[in-house]
């Protein structure tokens, strides 16, 4: 997906839960011993659970990573139905904290990594994902993402730009390649701004240490990494096929901000938008509808606003550690790259009838067409999705016989 079409994708998932799929609630919890406060919003998928366990066991550490996507694949991809792969906080672009289960509980994302056996690292952990595309590959003047000619049976799939070579501030240029990658989508200064309170809120509410990896070893797999307690990335525990998060990323920034004596946000980003999410102006998401994944609504009032983790707690469900059956958990890399990949077909039949034998209509056809019109739009502005659409006509006539064309 071009990097443009983005923030486009990230309001609308914003405004409408991604059409319904997704209950939001605001939250807003002081970070302990400081004047300021976390801001972000609790998403619990509609009829999907059992993406997290409720185990608890004291946090060492915590692991960045980057989603490899954009916030709607992000967000699908972390949250399948009873598929522990998943990570308690996203952070996407717009700088919006997105939390899908309490930092106290856990699931798989490390992988087969250092120490990781039983999925011990994982629940040591408390993993934030920051919606970032990842390395890219220049072609043609353009910057491509992973998911660019994907191989097929048929052959590679189609061409995924996320930027020309041109757009400068779209990617970062490392001199050095990092595990053979130059070219990196560039994080948002929103991002980052976020990030930060986020790691100056769970450093202080589990007494991790604000230390970040050395620099000698911050873009290294390292056993040092198990007895590390600070800030860590996902390239600590794996060897090879990860690049979360390399040198293109402004840890000066991150450094500087997290171990500041105090840190104020330039503008946090659900402040901004929160009236305009449905359930924050005149009507506020049920808790037990967040849970069990139904929804009806409650006048909003003071209390609609999460204020502690506590609350977190009591309002998300997931698997019960004592279920694990095997050894480990689901392994992060048998996922696929993404839940929205192109090359994906989906078929939809749109049918518009005029001539009814007793009362004939006008304009259904044309509301076919407006579809017709308004889909091509807005894939082509999506830049991801080769829509073909083929049309049926079939008219009134006295033997019932119908007339078919492709265009």
């Amino acid at each position: 997906m071009r990097v443009s079409s983005i923030a486009g994708v990230e309001a609308s998932f914003k405004s409408t839960g991604n059409n319904n799929e997704y209950l939001f609630k605001k939250i807003s919890v002081p970070v302990p011993g400081e004047d300021l406060h976390l801001e972000g919003l609790l998403c619990t998928p509609r009829g999907r659970s059992g993406y997290f366990y409720t185990g608890v066991t004291k946090k060492e550490r915590i692991l960045l990573h980057f989603t490899a996507g954009h916030l709607r694949s992000d967000m699908a991809t972390l949250t399948r139905n009873n598929y522990h792969v998943s990570v308690p906080f996203v952070i996407a672009r717009d700088g919006t904290i997105y939390q899908l289960f309490s930092s106290k509980f856990w699931s798989g994302n490390i992988g087969k990594g250092i120490g990781n056996a039983g999925n011990a690292e994982d629940k040591k952990t408390i993993s934030i994902e920051i919606s970032n595309y990842g390395f890219l590959t220049e072609k043609n003047g353009n910057l491509e993402t992973i998911y660019s000619r994907l191989p097929g049976p048929n052959g590679p799939g189609p061409v995924d730009v996320y930027c020309s070579a041109n757009e400068r501030d779209a990617y970062t240029t490392i001199a050095t390649p990092f595990r053979s990658q130059t070219k990196f989508a560039s994080f948002t200064s929103q991002q980052y701004e976020s990030l930060i309170v986020l790691l100056r809120y769970l450093t202080a509410t589990y007494n991790i240490p604000r230390e970040f990896m050395p620099d000698n070893l911050r873009f290294q797999a390292t056993d040092q990494v198990l007895r590390f307690q600070g800030i860590v990335s996902h390239v600590n525990y794996r060897e090879s096929g990860k690049w979360d998060i390399g040198p293109a990323f402004d840890w000066a920034r991150v450094v500087a901000g997290v171990q500041a004596s105090a840190f104020q946000v330039a503008a946090p980003a659900t402040r901004s938008v929160v009236a305009s999410i449905p359930g924050f102006s005149n009507e506020a998401v049920d808790e037990n509808a967040a849970v069990n994944g139904t929804a009806t609504t409650r006048d909003a009032s003071a209390t609609d606003v999460i204020t502690s983790e506590r609350s977190i707690e009591e309002l998300v469900t997931g698997t019960d550690e004592s279920t694990i059956t095997g050894s480990e958990t689901e392994n992060p890399d048998d996922m696929p790259l993404s839940l929205h990949q192109p090359g994906s077909t989906i078929h939809a039949v749109f049918v518009g009838i005029n001539a009814y034998p007793r009362i004939p209509l006008n304009g259904c056809v044309k509301d076919v067409m407006d579809m017709d019109r308004f889909l091509r739009e807005m894939l082509k502005q999506q830049d991801q999705v080769t829509y073909s659409p083929l049309y049926f006509v079939a008219p009134h006539s006295s033997d019932n016989s119908f007339i078919q064309y492709k265009t």
